[in-house]
């Protein structure tokens, strides 16, 4: 747990965690804007790591320390859902390996850089 003091109810766990997905899921599935911010290498990339980054924060905080690499694994699976989902029912869109690497990093990222600052402030 790193950002609230004590465990969140229950009931908000739940909710949050729906919403957290919610818009999780319509983010993946998006149109990206047509504005010429496509024109920069790597930008959706960058987009897919801090979705999954900032989505596994999420989880770090409602759920407890010994769970975070099985939410981690179930997020990354999500992701591969997400990517294939795309791929099926989206004209015009792909499965990309790389999106779901950048995905699979957000998370990998997201649950070293809690373990790190836990540490740090444990310390």
């Amino acid at each position: 747990m790193i950002f609230f003091k004590q465990q969140p109810p229950r009931f908000i766990k739940i909710i949050g965690t729906i919403f957290v997905l919610a818009i999780l899921t319509y983010l993946h599935f998006m149109t990206p804007p047509s504005i010429d911010i496509e024109d920069i290498v790597g930008i959706d990339k960058l987009a897919h790591l801090l979705m999954f980054l900032l989505t596994m924060i999420w989880f770090v905080n409602v759920t407890s320390k010994p769970y975070w690499n099985v939410v981690g694994c179930l997020l990354v699976l999500y992701a591969l859902i997400l990517e294939w989902m795309q791929m099926q029912f989206f004209p015009g869109r792909s499965f990309e390996w790389l999106d779901w690497l950048a995905d699979f990093l957000g998370v990998v990222v997201s649950i070293s850089l809690c373990r790190f600052l836990i540490n740090k402030l444990s310390n």
